[in-house]
């Protein structure tokens, strides 16, 4: 009876274990649909709603409370004015580094101030308004110039060259964020479903290479053939003598089979063949988007949902000389060692 009791009891908790992991990755799902709908109106240039905060947001006292809280960065991650598609298209990865230091020298003061009296409403006010410039600027730059914030993660903002941080920098940073245990819980989730999407990717990716490799053989095959019936075609003719008869049988020859106007034909239909790699280029072009949606969805994640105000100001002036890298600290969050 007591071996039975047992079993019933572990059956028990794993079934609970396994129904609070399904709540979690259901909340989870929930926020990465609350961020996609704010990029994908972000990209439209059209506004977009957010849904009610959390009550224990709601119900805080006053801001420095709530710059506490876990997902108190939901406070400034709201529809507001969006800086100009255009400008910020044509903003260049250097541009972008020095406006992000001006941001860090301005954020450190408060954030300190805050840091030291927990009660500095004025302190709390400020970082509230400067993380609402950062994150409407970072939003539109993750949506319409991926590729400057791409290089942006990548850069060393004191010798401006591409880098990687060394490894244990993100672990670093993710101490002095001080998570909570649902925080780790919510970061774990959320970096299960991105790797899920990944191993997707690559599936598909490694299909698409596949596709190339056959169709680069193939080609190179055709172009053999090619090649082989060229070669043939030339000696026939270098063969044919100079007699009295070279000429007519020439001319009959090309009679046959349409002379100058076959070989065009040939020509235009060689032409006319698509390359392998024309092929997969769309396929690859729409894979590459979905990976860079899937980093957009870590990163919404973290700076619009999950951090609070304190975390997301000290994330920023920690992680310097890099730019805070959403993937590696989701990643390093949920446990998967730091070798950046």
């Amino acid at each position: 009876m007591q071996a039975l009791a047992a079993a019933k009891l572990e059956q028990y908790l794993a079934l609970t274990q396994r129904n609070a992991d399904l709540k979690l990755r259901n909340a989870v799902l929930s926020e990465a649909l609350v961020i996609h709908d704010g990029q994908l109106s972000t990209s439209a240039g059209k506004p977009w709603s957010v849904p009610p905060l959390p009550a224990e947001l709601a119900a805080a006292t006053s801001l420095a409370a709530a710059a506490r809280l876990p997902g108190s960065m939901k406070l400034v991650c709201i529809p507001g004015p969006d800086p100009c598609q255009e400008t910020v298209r044509a903003m260049g990865r250097q541009q972008l580094m020095d406006k992000h230091q001006a941001f860090l020298s301005e954020l450190s003061a408060p954030l300190l101030a805050l840091e030291d009296n927990p009660a500095d409403e004025a302190a709390a006010h400020t970082l509230r308004a400067l993380l609402a410039r950062l994150s409407l600027l970072y939003r539109m730059v993750s949506v319409v110039a991926p590729d400057t914030m791409a290089a942006m993660l990548q850069t060393h903002m004191e010798t401006r060259e591409l880098s990687s941080a060394p490894p244990g920098h993100w672990a670093g940073v993710l101490q002095r964020l001080e998570l909570t245990p649902q925080q780790v819980a919510e970061f774990t989730a959320v970096y299960g479903v991105f790797r899920g999407v990944m191993d997707k990717l690559l599936v598909e990716r490694r299909a698409i290479n596949a596709r190339l490799t056959q169709g680069l053989a193939a080609q190179e095959q055709k172009e053999a053939q090619r090649a082989a019936a060229a070669a043939a075609g030339s000696s026939a003719q270098s063969t044919g003598g100079g007699g009295p008869w070279s000429f007519a049988r020439q001319s009959s020859s090309s009679g046959v089979s349409g002379g100058s106007g076959g070989c065009a034909v040939s020509h235009q239909h060689h032409q006319l063949e698509v390359p392998p790699e024309a092929e997969v280029l769309p396929a690859l072009s729409r894979n590459l988007r979905k990976e860079g949606a899937a980093h957009l969805l870590l990163r919404g994640f973290m700076f619009g949902r999950s951090l609070s105000l304190l975390q997301a100001a000290r994330v920023m002036v920690h992680s310097y000389p890099w730019f805070p890298n959403a993937t590696a600290l989701t990643a390093t969050a949920a446990g998967v060692p730091d070798l950046s």
